[in-house]
Order: C-alpha cells, then structure tokens, then sequence
C-alpha cells in the first residue's frame, strides 16, 4: 500500500480507486483489531503517504472526498482504540480538520 506504482495505479481509477484507498485502511484496521499485530509504524508510514501528500490530498478532494473524510476517520478510530500509539498531538488535529474540511466541501458539492 506504500508502493508508489500501487498508489499510481489506484489514482488512475479515480472514484473507485480513491475507495479502495479507504477500504485498504478498514482492511488494515479489521486484521489489526483482531490479530493486534500490526505496528505503529505501518500506521505512520501510510498517514505520511496517503494523508500528508498534498497531490494524493487533491486527488481525493477531486475524485472522492468522502474516501478522504473516511480514511482521516478510520485513523481517528484506530487512534482513540489505541491501535497507534506514537501519533502526535498534531496527527490528532490534522485528521479532524481534514474530516471537516472534507465534510464541508461534501455539502457544498465542492469537488
């Protein structure tokens, strides 16, 4: 999920492959919650990836805003089940503004 050929590939399906962006996360999300296996760093490694690129960001906000909304809540869930426990206060503020700043161009149909 981290292999830029695999991030381009799913940018090239636009609407779709912004969702499957998101249900990457939940896939991720349900294997840890059952298994607790999964570490913090792969957690880090794809909110950088995913999240922290602005080009990645556009695209979202282009093609899915709500895949961009989902995936910062996704993070917020696995964050408050303390499944990521070396995020930072400001990973914490970034995925909430970024969830209303999606929710608000959703209602707007800013995208």
């Amino acid at each position: 999920v981290l292999n830029p050929k695999w991030i381009d590939g799913m940018k090239e399906n636009g609407y779709k492959g912004a969702f499957e962006f998101s249900a990457t996360l939940d896939y991720l999300y349900a294997y840890d919650a059952t298994t607790e296996i999964v570490s913090d760093w792969c957690y880090t490694q794809i909110y950088n990836s995913w999240i922290c690129d602005e080009n990645l960001k556009k695209f979202f906000i282009e093609n899915n805003p709500w895949a961009l909304r989902d995936l910062s809540q996704r993070f917020l869930e696995i964050i408050n089940r303390e499944m990521w426990n070396d995020h930072t206060p400001e990973i914490l503020d970034n995925l909430k503004k970024i969830v209303n700043m999606a929710d608000a161009k959703i209602e707007k149909n800013e995208y």
